[in-house]
């Protein structure tokens, strides 16, 4: 007995069966955790076959499963789905849910990940982090847009608190609230949300956002990036000081002026305080589109 982790081919030929398989899993989940969710099970319960197929087909959207292999059958236990890569505007969310302006598309591949459920028993195996590590090597292997960055964003309601913590595991970061009409929204589900004036429930803004950013390997470059990837494996143990800057720093004749634009300031701070130590009259320039998504300004103003 194992288990396995498939992305879900929306073009393949026995997508209808596997429609079958998700629909049970996915009824299962509003059944059993009917709190975890922005939608219900009353509203699912009535899809017909064609709904369901047409999840797995949305170019929208990636689906992943983990399947248990027990000897002659198999069962689909824990699944979950990225939606994207979305636009700048369609990820951008009022200034009320605390986020700041997303970056432009061509330099951040945008995705909302949704509905992730393990069967309770099936639970306690790493499964649901299992599950979205496959989940994000996808986005890192296929990076359509080719931005330097991937962010994945999710909403969770606050009750979740196990939920919150398995994230929180994988490195996400507490970013804002949301209201359950801007969850739908970003869920691609906004066909769930009524007509007209909406109760309070899908305007009360309590749901939690949490986003990370994934690391990637930047194969032509010789910062960072590469370092990180060359000199490490999965399982290894790492400490952190910094920054640090894998660039080398060959000082002119004259004074250095040291530019960086957004994240480009973390190698630039330890060229600084190498030129510093080395009697080097330097000054630095540094470009941001606001203050508040500009890192080290405060030690830099110090």
């Amino acid at each position: 007995m194992e288990y396995s982790f498939i992305h879900i081919d929306r073009c393949a030929a026995d997508v209808s069966s596997m429609a079958a398989k998700y629909k049970t899993l996915r009824l299962e989940a509003l059944r059993q955790s009917p709190t975890a969710f922005s939608s219900t099970l009353e509203t699912e319960s009535q899809f017909g076959d064609e709904v369901w197929v047409s999840r797995l087909r949305d170019p929208e959207k990636e689906t992943f499963i983990c399947v248990f292999e027990g000897g002659q059958s198999s069962e689909w236990v824990a699944q979950v789905t990225l939606r994207g890569p979305l636009s700048d505007e369609e990820f951008a969310l009022s200034s009320e849910s605390g986020q700041s302006s997303p970056a432009y598309d061509r330099m951040e591949e945008k995705w909302q990940m949704l509905s992730l459920y393990s069967l309770p028993s099936h639970r306690g195996k790493g499964l649901a982090a299992k599950l979205c590590q496959e989940a994000f090597q996808f986005l890192k292997s296929q990076h359509g847009t080719k931005a330097p960055h991937i962010l994945v964003r999710i909403m969770v309601k606050p009750e979740n608190t196990a939920t919150i913590r398995l994230y929180e595991r994988l490195g996400f970061k507490n970013t804002g609230h949301c209201t359950l009409e801007e969850a739908l929204r970003a869920n691609g589900d906004s066909h769930l949300i009524p007509k007209g004036k909406l109760e309070d429930k899908y305007t009360t803004r309590s749901g939690i956002i949490m986003a990370l950013q994934l690391l990637l390997r930047e194969d032509r470059g010789t910062g960072c990036s590469r370092f990180l990837h060359d000199s490490t494996k999965v399982g290894d143990e790492v400490s952190i000081r910094g920054p640090r800057n894998n660039f080398k720093f060959t000082p002119g004749p004259r004074r250095t002026i040291l530019i960086a634009g957004d994240i480009g300031m973390a190698p630039l701070i330890a060229t600084a305080e190498k030129a510093a130590t080395m009697g080097i009259d330097y000054s630095i320039i540094y470009l941001g589109r606001s203050r508040a998504a500009m890192a080290y300004v405060d030690r830099l103003t110090q």
